[in-house]
């Protein structure tokens, strides 16, 4: 059962408390959500082995996260941008995905590209687990 307020918050008539975030950072961290929400979809289409889409699907989450790059450099809050990891980082990423068009031995890049997705997902949950720690204090 719904709550009344939660109730006239869908309605737009009750707006959620004030954040103490700017709407920049809000951006920043939707950002990153959706971001995780693409490297989810990428594991999940390679573990398929669904390559042509999961080349689709990182080339969407590769220019969602060049417009965050873009957003990072026009925050002024340094704690953010100590801890923010650019969009060149997914270099590896990138090569994996293009190299098992041209190998024959699809059965070794599937382990190496989920490998890169994990790592680069801990580093996502990492700038995550930031936003959590920036609203309690």
């Amino acid at each position: 059962m719904l709550s009344t307020i939660a109730y006239l918050q869908n309605q737009g008539a009750v707006t959620s408390p004030v954040s103490k975030m700017s709407r920049n950072e809000t951006g920043f961290y939707q950002g990153i959500s959706k971001i995780s929400e693409y490297l989810f979809h990428l594991g999940n289409e390679c573990r398929r082995g669904q390559f042509e889409v999961a080349q689709n699907t990182f080339l969407d989450m590769q220019q969602h996260w060049q417009r965050l790059d873009v957003l990072i450099n026009s925050m002024p809050d340094s704690s953010i941008q100590k801890n923010y990891w650019p969009s060149d980082s997914l270099q590896i990423l990138e090569k994996h995905l293009n190299e098992i068009y041209l190998c024959e031995d699809q059965e070794k890049y599937p382990f190496e590209i989920l490998k890169e997705i994990n790592r680069i997902s801990s580093k996502v949950e990492h700038i995550q687990d930031l936003k959590i720690c920036r609203r309690t204090f």
